[in-house]
């Protein structure tokens, strides 16, 4: 019994080792992809600054029709003004005139103030546009580690699980039928642990469990598998 307890020792610590490596390969995905969800919302970020700009860019024009088509009353204005007849008349297209100079300062005030924004975004937009494209850089890059690394990770991984079989090959099929059951029933993946004894206080490493000394006696004549009663592990004392 105590070389299949070895064995079984040497198994849990290929799974151990073979639990970490596969929580490395399903890690790095999702780490790259919460780098790249960074970038994502950069991008939607630009499009959305871009979608501004448009904006700006639309509207000024627009004013900028609208300000030529007031230009074009004030001249046509201006001209029958030199046409009228009476005072009144001429006070009459005075007034009308200013209005419509009124109406253009503060259009041309408003494209003055879109020019200044379009401007702005303009050069932000460079500089975010420079940001985006060193980043996109960082992720083609990173992205070839992660596969890199994954890569190897598997053939280490393949390494792990044909030591494994080389292993189990050798135990007794009852007893590692036994491991495989609680390995699979515990979160952690530790089907056996060994036990603290005397100084450490007769404890179950598996769930920190004071471990009565008949059990201990019962371990350490190695006939046969003992569990620990609280958490189910194979024990065993080194």
């Amino acid at each position: 019994m105590d070389e299949e307890i070895k064995k079984l020792v040497e198994i849990q610590n290929v799974d151990i080792k073979i639990m970490d490596i596969t929580q490395q390969i399903v890690f790095l995905p999702e780490e790259f992809q919460n780098f790249k969800s960074v970038f994502e919302k950069k991008e939607k970020e630009k499009k959305e600054k871009e979608k501004i700009h448009t904006g700006i860019k639309v509207e000024r024009r627009q004013q900028e029709t609208e300000l030529k088509a007031i230009e074009d009353q004030i001249a046509s204005l201006q001209k029958k003004q030199n046409e009228v007849k009476t005072n009144k008349e001429y006070t009459a297209f005075l007034d009308e005139i200013e209005n419509f100079k009124k109406k253009a300062s503060a259009i041309e005030d408003s494209i003055l103030n879109l020019m200044e924004s379009d401007e702005k975004i303009t050069e932000q937009g460079k500089i975010f546009s420079e940001e985006i494209e060193s980043e996109k850089k960082n992720i083609e890059i990173k992205e070839k580690e992660m596969i890199k690394k994954i890569a190897e990770l598997n053939k280490i991984l393949k390494e792990y699980n044909k030591t494994r079989e080389d292993i189990v090959k050798n135990v007794n099929s009852k007893i590692f039928s036994v491991y495989e059951e609680i390995r699979k029933n515990k979160k952690d993946g530790i089907a056996i642990a060994k036990v603290l004894t005397e100084n450490n206080g007769n404890v179950c490493t598996g769930c920190n469990v004071y471990m009565a000394r008949y059990m201990i006696e019962k371990i350490r004549k190695r006939n046969e598998l003992i569990q620990c009663e609280n958490c189910g592990r194979i024990l065993y004392i080194e």
